[in-house]
């Protein structure tokens, strides 16, 4: 799925690459600038081949959007919700997707 560069509040380096001359390790942050910097073809690249997981931009008083990612790994099947930033690691599928479906952590209305 193509991401729009608007649509880009960040990223997170799951697996090693290397940006220019700078080496990239997992879990290294990347800006929004900076992931917007890399060309559109190797940027989607990266992210369709599970190297970088993108969250959106973080809105001001509105709730982040939720995402759910695939952990690293060739064989990985837990997966991690972003809000912004991760709320939730090693879930199965469906438990992701139950959590990315519900209230905001900070929600006391339930």
């Amino acid at each position: 799925m193509l991401i729009r560069p608007e649509a880009i509040g960040g990223g997170i380096v799951r697996r090693t690459f290397t940006n220019g001359d700078r080496r990239m390790k997992s879990g290294d942050r990347m800006t929004s600038a900076e992931v917007r910097a890399l060309p559109a073809a190797s940027r989607q690249a990266l992210i369709d081949s599970h190297f970088l997981d993108v969250y959106p931009p973080v809105p001001g008083e509105e709730p982040a959007e939720r995402h759910v990612v695939r952990t690293p790994g060739f064989a990985s099947k837990t997966y991690d919700v972003i809000a912004g930033s991760r709320i939730a690691s090693g879930l199965t599928k469906e438990q992701a997707e139950a959590l990315a479906a519900g209230p905001a952590p900070n929600d006391t209305s339930n």
